[in-house]
């Protein structure tokens, strides 16, 4: 079975949920916002933050969105601090 990962990235003070919709997997570009994931499959998920929030926001969340192809949905959120060093 497969399932669908698509991030989305609450930003620290501005408050709105981010759609991301390009992003780097286990090394293949996903431009559309969706990557369809195999079961029991470990997937690297690379993010240019800077593409989608402004450099002095160091504090957001990422938000994981899974579902199934019976449309059964997981949601997980993960607390991020990435400092920008000048």
């Amino acid at each position: 079975m497969s399932q669908r990962f698509s991030p989305n990235l609450l930003g620290g003070y501005i408050g709105k949920e981010i759609n991301v919709t390009e992003f780097i997997a286990n090394g293949m570009n996903i431009t559309e916002g969706d990557l369809l994931a195999k079961n029991n499959e470990t997937y690297t998920i690379t993010i240019d933050k800077s593409k989608l929030l402004t450099n002095d926001i160091n504090n957001f969340i990422l938000k994981a969105v899974v579902s199934d192809g019976c449309h059964a949905q997981g949601v997980r959120e993960i607390s991020l601090l990435h400092s920008n060093a000048a």
